[in-house]
């Protein structure tokens, strides 16, 4: 009967194993979560200087994640049309850095101003202190917040007093911070500008202003804060003119992380030289790491060669900078597109097959019984045989009972086979311990993966550890609500098996009785009981066994009477509908107890979830008002103290509600 019945739940566990081993291969080739847009690639070509061709000078910035790693550079490489070339690559940390931060103050950013100021706060603590800083803020006119400074004190005042109204003078700001990067002390500038719309209030053109970008003001980044407004093809425009990149962002919240990632490419950057020696009219650089599939990329139109003329001819005339074709890195593998398409074709299966699989077999069965039913009715029917697999339904079984068999192995090397069949025989779970176990790891790895797909590393975690966790806490539950429901029906199942024993019926017999009128769990419970009987063991012993099962103590005072009664004689219909009526009383005591406690109860819950739910409406409101109770020792000491009086509270809230009987 056991295995018969457990095949329903096999198919469950094997539907999320086969779930788990899709997702896994899915996570391979879909690219990580990120809470924030993505500032670029990891190694970029910022500046292309050939105007002493063939001598070249590149300029690179590297990613956060590279920058990190402590790189020397011995550990850069760069090859000239897929071949190797010896270059010298010099580290720009000592060069002074100008900065300009334009900062898009129209009216429809003022939702999100906020969340622009603590960006451009957090861009400027991540530049060294000697950086020189400047602020422009651009509504319906562009205007010099705060010119270069190193105070940082200045800049964050400037910042802080931007205020939203107005239309939009992008190219205007644009045009004015070009020009405040010629009054720059520095050796190199970045320009970085923040707007969510289109250009319209600005004295300037699109042309002027291009141009303005292409005399070279530096390092040009244009964080696009995407809404209705945003004109793309205006904001490429001008990115191209600057041989600078767009960063879109399609929330507020991801724009402190990208402003900290775009200061820390402006920061860490090499300066490569080399001399081509390609035949080729263009040139294509690639610069990578030692050891990493990190690389970056700039495609260039190369001036003609001059085969008589030496590196050190004086008569070499001066060549201006051709156009960037590309200087976008070619992305990794997982994200490139055609990786992409196939990582989420295999989710699809994963998600396909878990719903498909999942379906409890009597969905199926009943379909199936339907079918044959009305073959049936046909004289020439060929019959129809159970016992036929297919080959899906092989593959399953195969899969089912490898899973199977490893979950077992597991089990029985930490020797809690027998506490876990035990759980699983309380909750009414007709599985074994490695069927269970199976089940367990493959929702915790399922779970793991969607919430590492959906929302992150953390969530991914908490998926993880929730259903590994959490798996002996679910067969208590399920147990508990078994055992109560047990409670519920004994009353009832007492008076019929009075009732049989009145009618001159014996004790097995009143037991099979009650068996065939009640519905599970009792019924269940009393079924299997019969069953032992029936392979020898005695009665009051399988019914011990049952109210160990379903820990009533109640059932047990039962078999105790039934027990006594068999020594010492007497009539047994009696003493059940005593002790029945006892129960009954009872029953009505609790169920009247659980109304007057109901007030508390539920003030207990809301008092216990209140805070927490207040405290995240906060945090995912407003951040910043929440961070000193995260950044401060004063605020750690206050979420501890708040933190246990909410735990003390709620533990004599339960003490008060909780009556014995």
């Amino acid at each position: 009967m056991n295995g018969h019945a457990s095949r329903p739940a096999l198919r469950r566990a094997t539907a999320l194993i086969l779930a788990l081993v899709t997702g896994l291969a899915a996570l391979l080739t879909v690219a990580p979560p990120s809470g924030a847009q993505d500032a670029g690639p990891a190694i970029e070509v910022v500046g292309v200087d050939i105007t002493s061709f063939p001598t070249v000078q590149l300029r690179v910035a590297l990613s956060p994640e590279l920058a990190s790693a402590d790189l020397s550079p011995e550990d850069l490489r760069l090859t000239e049309n897929d071949e190797p070339v010896d270059a010298e690559f010099t580290a720009l940390d000592d060069q002074q850095i100008g900065v300009v931060l334009a900062v898009d103050t129209s009216g429809s950013i003022r939702e999100a101003l906020d969340a622009a100021k603590a960006a451009a706060t957090d861009l400027i603590e991540v530049l060294p202190e000697d950086a020189p800083v400047s602020v422009i803020g651009f509504g319906s006119a562009a205007s010099v917040a705060s010119e270069f400074t190193t105070d940082r004190a200045e800049t964050a005042a400037a910042i802080d007093g931007l205020e939203a109204a107005g239309g939009t003078a992008l190219y205007d700001a644009v045009l004015l911070a070009t020009e405040q990067t010629g009054a720059s002390p520095a050796e190199r500038n970045a320009i970085v500008v923040l707007s969510d719309g289109a250009d319209s209030d600005s004295q300037a053109g699109v042309e002027e202003t291009t141009e303005a970008l292409a005399g070279g003001a530096g390092d040009f980044y244009l964080v696009s804060l995407e809404t209705a407004e945003t004109d793309d093809a205006a904001l490429d425009a001008l990115a191209d003119a600057a041989g600078g990149r767009v960063v879109s962002a399609t929330d507020p919240d991801a724009l402190a992380e990208t402003y900290v990632g775009l200061g820390q490419r402006i920061v860490n950057q090499y300066a490569v030289s080399f001399t081509s020696t390609t035949p080729d009219p263009t040139g294509t650089w690639a610069i990578g790491v030692e050891g990493s599939d990190a690389t970056g990329s700039v495609e260039l139109a190369l001036p003609d060669r001059d085969p008589n003329a030496g590196a050190g001819d004086d008569d070499v005339e001066e060549i201006a900078l051709p156009g960037v074709l590309t200087s976008e890195a070619d992305p990794p593998f997982y994200q490139q597109g055609w990786v992409l398409w196939i990582g989420a074709l295999i989710v699809g299966f994963s998600l396909a097959a878990l719903i498909a699989l999942a379906i409890p077999s009597g969905a199926g069965s009943a379909i199936v019984r339907r079918r044959e039913a009305r073959r049936s009715l046909r004289s020439d029917a060929a019959p129809v045989s159970h016992d036929d697999h297919s080959g899906a339904e092989r593959a399953f079984d195969s899969v089912r009972s490898a899973a199977t068999r490893m979950a077992s192995a597991a089990v029985e090397r930490t020797e809690s086979t027998g506490k876990i069949d035990a759980a699983l025989d309380r909750a009414g779970l007709v599985m074994r311990a490695g069927e269970y176990a199976a089940l367990v790891v493959a929702i915790a790895i399922g779970a793991g993966i969607l919430g590492y797909l959906l929302f992150g590393v953390v969530i991914g975690a908490i998926g993880l550890l929730v259903p590994l966790l959490g798996a002996k806490a679910f067969l208590d539950f399920k147990a508990s609500r078994r055992n109560k429901a047990f409670g519920d029906q004994l009353s009832d199942a007492l008076m019929i098996m009075s009732g049989s024993l009145r009618s001159g019926f014996g004790v097995g017999q009143a037991i099979d009785t009650v068996a065939e009128e009640m519905d599970a769990p009792l019924g269940q419970e009393f079924r299997r009981a019969i069953l032992e009987t029936r392979l020898g063991r005695d009665v009051e012993d399988a019914l011990d066994g049952v109210a160990n099962r379903v820990q009533n103590e109640d059932f047990a005072w039962v078999v105790d009477a039934m027990r006594i009664n068999r020594t010492v004689g007497g009539d047994l219909a009696q003493i059940l509908d005593q002790v029945g009526e006892t129960i009954r009383a009872r029953n009505r005591l609790k169920r009247q107890v659980s109304a007057l406690t109901a007030e508390g109860r539920i003030s207990a819950m809301v008092l216990g979830f209140l805070p927490i739910g207040m405290g995240l409406i906060l945090y995912s409101s407003n951040p910043d008002y929440m961070d000193p109770l995260f950044s401060r020792t004063i605020g750690l000491i206050m979420l501890g103290v708040a933190v246990a009086l909410l735990v003390a509270g709620a533990l004599w809230l339960k003490k008060l509600i909780d009556v014995e009987y």
